[in-house]
């Protein structure tokens, strides 16, 4: 066994070794394990991911509605104030000013809470071997450190997400923007990336990743929740806090401004829509068809198959390059459901997670070489 091979073994047999006295510790004394997560009913997280710096980079409110399957999550801007002093998040730096602006906002606290560092979501990335998303002309965002790929499926490594989810160009509030775009589509992509390993999650895995954050679920609770996950096919849903751009006349800095009672309804209609056949219904659908490929007609032809299922096309047009080997789909809006359907029409085609929200469109389909022998 080489070297490398005896660190990695030793370090697993001492990781379940720790969780194994862990968890003998806790049944032993007979602490009480909650059990919210596995009932039957609905289950909230706040989820806030910070620097080392303690400096908030995004955060969100995870809704999960067993009956329906459904998960939702409701994400909020750092840039954001909810309150006349101006403050943004980001400013204030604290969860439990996040948690007093929820309450004040929704009317509840959540169930649980998670406060983790973006470079212990690295160190979990790297554990599972890279996450995969991909870069095209619209989300591609170049660094002078990485070598990003254009145009094309990119496994980032811990070093690399903790730079392209934290990088921005200045501190526009249009950059913000974008930003958390790329961090909802890092949030997706890695709740996807645990449904589709194939084989079960190592238990003490799951510790290392417990071991990650500062939070109330227990490390028996997150295993029940990842178990829960794998099994079910969750289909998953994406809305942002509602806030308008102004300057704040202080300082003359550029800030996101949210009303208690718009936040409120607008989260109110997200849930209601999330939990409703609207969410599924491809009338509803906002799909662009493109081809990828230097054959004619192939973006109309797969507009047909789509529309044969009821789900709604757009547009369709020549891709950014006519080279694409293999055909993709790109979940534009968060909604899982929509994608899921495009790659089953496609005989389960590949689904990236690569938000772009202002696009207004729910999938893009890039239609590629592979794709001309299935006509």
């Amino acid at each position: 066994m080489s070297n490398f091979g005896k660190f990695i073994f030793f370090t697993s047999l001492s990781l379940l070794l720790t969780a194994g006295i862990f968890f003998g510790y806790k049944n032993l004394f007979g602490i009480k394990k909650d059990k919210i997560l596995a009932s039957s009913r609905k289950a909230s997280i706040l989820v806030y991911v910070h620097d080392k710096e303690d400096k908030l980079l995004w955060s969100f409110l995870m809704e999960y509605f067993p009956k329906e399957k459904r998960l939702g999550m409701f994400f909020i801007n750092p840039l954001v104030t909810f309150y006349d002093n101006g403050t943004t998040l980001e400013e204030e730096n604290s969860l439990s000013t996040l948690e007093g602006a929820i309450q004040d906002a929704l009317g509840f606290l959540p169930n649980f809470k998670i406060k983790i560092k973006i470079e212990n979501i690295g160190r979990a990335i790297d554990l599972f071997g890279g996450l995969d998303l991909f870069m095209d002309p619209r989300t591609h965002i170049e660094s002078e450190r990485y070598n990003r790929r254009k145009m094309q499926h990119y496994l980032l490594d811990g070093e690399d997400l903790v730079d392209f989810a934290k990088s921005m160009p200045d501190s526009k509030t249009l950059s913000y923007v974008q930003r958390l775009d790329r961090q909802e589509s890092i949030t997706i992509s890695f709740l996807e990336s645990l449904r589709e390993t194939k084989e079960g999650i190592p238990k003490f895995w799951i510790f290392f990743l417990h071991q990650q954050m500062d939070t109330s679920i227990s490390s028996k609770d997150l295993e029940v929740a990842i178990d829960l996950f794998k099994k079910e096919r969750l289909h998953l849903g994406i809305s942002e806090v509602p806030a308008e751009p102004t300057v704040r006349s202080r300082d003359k800095k550029e800030i996101l401004r949210a009303k208690l009672d718009t936040v409120r309804v607008a989260h109110q209609n997200f849930i209601n829509d999330l939990r409703s056949s609207y969410y599924s219904d491809g009338d509803r659908a906002r799909i662009e068809v493109l081809n990828g490929t230097s054959k004619n007609g192939l973006a109309k032809y797969g507009k047909s198959l789509l529309n044969e299922k009821r789900l709604k096309v757009l547009a369709v047009s020549n891709a950014w390059d006519n080279n694409f080997e293999k055909s993709v789909i790109l979940n534009r809006s968060g909604n899982t459901s929509y994608s899921d359907q495009i790659s089953e029409v496609f005989q389960g085609r590949k689904v990236y997670h690569s938000l772009r929200k202002d696009l207004g469109l729910d999938a893009t389909v890039v239609l590629g070489n592979d794709f001309q022998g299935s006509r």
